[in-house]
């Protein structure tokens, strides 16, 4: 992560649920701070909603309600507008093809396939973390962890690596969560990376007579 700095894209992002699918074109700017931005755009182009993250306030503005909902940066409000609870950090993570380290691990285990490694990283509380590597390129391909529920795990798969800037970057991330039924796939279509994202990005322009309201009950 510390080659990572920034990334601007425009991404198509698919959300498959068990009875729709829902498939848009977003505008996506992230910050290793963390600070992340999305505009989900409409087939004309223009952004229906706003999303914005950091580590203290998490932001929603809808512009043809000229509404803006606030609330604090927990992965209960992020996952009102992702459908799935996963922290602002593992979402910088999973976005630049990457992964954490878990703190506090008991004990880290090598497997070795044809095709890849397998590191296991042993958590307290019987939870594990599987990351998987390839053999050829030693990127990343395949994580699988447990998330806040002990019981929910989510699958994070990367392809279609691109070298960009000194840093490869996965450009198509499913993201699966097996109990919920639920996958995102995030392809990225334009991308420049770390080339300086400012702080102004990730204010939200919104109209004059805007209603605020709270992010915390809304659905």
């Amino acid at each position: 992560m510390k080659y990572f700095e920034d990334l601007k894209a425009l991404a198509e992002i698919s959300i498959h649920f068990p009875q729709k699918k829902i498939k848009r074109k977003n505008v996506i700017l992230l910050r290793n701070d963390p600070a992340i931005r999305f505009e989900v755009l409409s087939i004309s182009g223009k952004p229906f909603l706003y999303f914005t993250a950091n580590s203290q306030h998490t932001t929603v503005y809808y512009p043809d309600r000229n509404t803006i909902f606030k609330g604090a940066s927990s992965p209960q409000n992020i996952a009102r507008i992702l459908g799935t609870n996963i922290e602002l950090n593992n979402i910088i993570t999973f976005l630049s093809g990457n992964f954490n380290t878990p703190p506090q691990f008991q004990k880290i285990e090598l497997y070795e396939s044809k095709d890849f490694y397998l590191i296991k990283f042993f958590l307290k509380n019987n939870k594990t973390r599987s990351v998987f590597v390839d053999k050829e390129n030693y990127f990343p391909s395949q994580i699988n962890y447990y998330n806040l529920d002990e019981n929910d795990m989510i699958t994070i798969q990367y392809s279609d690596y691109k070298k960009i800037n000194n840093y490869s970057l996965p450009f198509k991330i499913n993201i699966k969560r097996p109990k919920k039924k639920q996958e995102i796939i995030i392809k990225y279509k334009k991308l420049l990376l770390n080339q300086g994202v400012p702080s102004a990005s990730f204010t939200i322009p919104f109209l004059r007579g805007v209603k605020i309201l709270p992010l915390e009950g809304h659905s």
